[in-house]
Parts: structure tokens; sequence; C-alpha cells
């Protein structure tokens, strides 16, 4: 563990956004009134703004939370995932432009936002209430998007005195606990691997070309470019450097991307045999998936 402290650290992504959506109980209650039903059976909510003013607020929070889980290990269950040195600075890279982008998005809204209440009185009608809106003032404040870093938990860190037996035993659950939460985040990266190999060789499988030119179950480009992006980003991944997970990586690179989607569809010959290399490696991965 003093090692991987060495290469890894916690990081944490906080995004908050204005949901702008509100249960109406008055109408909630006069819908189950008019058809005879409970009132906690359903609820009626209603969009505080067109759905388009927020459309890009939400698509940037989405694209921040997808680069984060790409770029980081689970760890505990909270918010908190491991991030290796080595994978910092694109992590970081990538956050600031989400961040800076997210801003932009926000400000945008906010100078807009006493506008698209109005838009909202016409379009409400009789079911606007004005309450229902933060004033302009706070409407900033309720957009965030930020990560925060923090060192790894290291049982030599733990300086209480509580006499020396109760504060070994913790240092040990602390290690104990560490060690199990990196076997689990290090099963997340053969967990991975497994998923988008298991994808492409199913897709590749599925694949058949019909008479008139048409074709059945279909794939993307994404099919061979999802594996590429994956193995480029292994090894900020590997953060035990596990020598195994070197290994497959160099398979899959040799064996799986090779040819182009265009190729693959073009030939059965071709799909047949990359699902076949991609089968056996699979079969082998098996053993470090339990």
């Amino acid at each position: 563990m003093s090692n991987v402290t060495e290469r890894a650290m916690m990081v944490n992504l906080s995004i908050s956004q204005w949901t702008a959506v509100k249960n109406d109980r008055k109408v909630t209650r006069e819908v189950a009134d008019a058809h005879g039903s409970q009132e906690d059976m359903g609820k009626f909510a209603k969009s505080l703004v067109a759905k388009e003013t927020l459309e890009d607020i939400r698509r940037i929070a989405s694209t921040a939370r997808l680069a984060h889980y790409k770029r980081t290990l689970p760890w505990k269950d909270g918010g908190d995932r491991l991030l290796s040195s080595a994978g910092y600075f694109a992590y970081g890279e990538e956050m600031r432009e989400l961040q800076t982008a997210f801003g932009q998005a926000v400000d945008k809204f906010c100078t807009g936002y006493d506008a698209a209440r109005e838009d909202a009185r016409i379009k409400l009608n009789g079911l606007f209430d004005e309450s229902d809106y933060p004033a302009t003032s706070d409407i900033r404040s309720k957009f965030a998007l930020v990560f925060d870093v923090s060192p790894m938990p290291d049982s030599a860190d733990f300086r209480v005195d509580l006499g020396a037996e109760e504060t070994a035993r913790i240092k040990s659950q602390i290690e104990s606990d560490s060690r199990a939460m990196l076997d689990k985040a290090m099963r997340s990266v053969w967990e991975r691997m497994a998923d988008v190999i298991g994808h492409m060789t199913d897709r590749l499988k599925a694949y058949q070309e019909l008479p008139g030119g048409k074709v059945q179950s279909p794939f993307r480009d994404s099919l061979v470019s999802n594996v590429v992006e994956l193995l480029d980003i292994l090894p900020t991944l590997n953060i035990t450097e596990d020598a195994r997970i070197k290994q497959f990586a160099a398979d899959i690179r040799a064996n799986l991307v090779q040819y182009s989607p265009a190729q693959l569809r073009e030939s059965e010959t071709l799909r047949a045999d990359v699902a076949s290399r991609a089968d056996e490696i699979l079969s082998k991965m098996s053993n470090f998936l339990g």
C-alpha cells in the first residue's frame, strides 16, 4: 500500500444544478380527485423553464461525470474515487476545460433567466407560481462543477494517541480496508476490459449482410474506437502496475484493433477472425474475474 499511496490520490467531483422542475401539489390533488385515486399514487411535475434553456448545462455536466468515471477507479461508496498520478494531468486538463464550458453555459443561462421566467409565465399560464423561482440574484449559486484532490488514506498518518494497542488495531484496520478497496478498484479495470471486448465480439458475431445490401445488427465505428480509447488510458488506471494487465493490453492492441470498422464490415472472414481472438482473450481473462 505504501507504494500505491505514492502513485495515486483521491478525487471527488461535485456537480450541482437547478433542476427547474417542481411538483405541483394542487394539480396533483385535482387529478387524484378527478379520477378518484389516492393523492400519493402519482405526482404532477411541471417544468419551470423551457427545456432548451438548460440543455447545454446538463450536457456538459453529463460529459464531466462520464470523464470523471472514465479516468478514475472506484473507492468507497461515497464520492471519492482513485486517480493515478500518471493520469492526473490529463484528468485535470479535461475537467478544467469542462469547468470553463460549464461556467460559460451557466453565465448564458443566468443572463437570460428573467426572460426564461417570463416565457414560462405565458406557457404555464395558470400553473405559473412566482414562488417556484429563485431570485435573479440567487440563481447563479444554484450551479457548480468542482473537483477536489486529497491524499489516499495511509495508516502511517494516524497519530491519535489512543494507547499502543488500540492505535495498532486502528492502523491495521485502515490498512486492511485500503487493501480491500484497492482490490475492488483493480477488479474494475479487468471488468472494463472484459466489457468492451465482450461487446466487440457480440456485435461482430451478430453482424450479417442480407440480400439487397441490407445489414442485420450493424455496428458503429465506436466498436473499435472504444477499445482503443480504453487501451490508451489503461496505463493510468493500472495503479498497481500489474504486469498481467500490461500483457493483456498488449494482446488486445495486437489482435483486436488492427482493422478499421470499414474493413470489418466488408469482410466476414475478418469479423470471424477478430471475434475468435476476442473470445480467446476473454477466456484467459476470466481467470482474473472469478
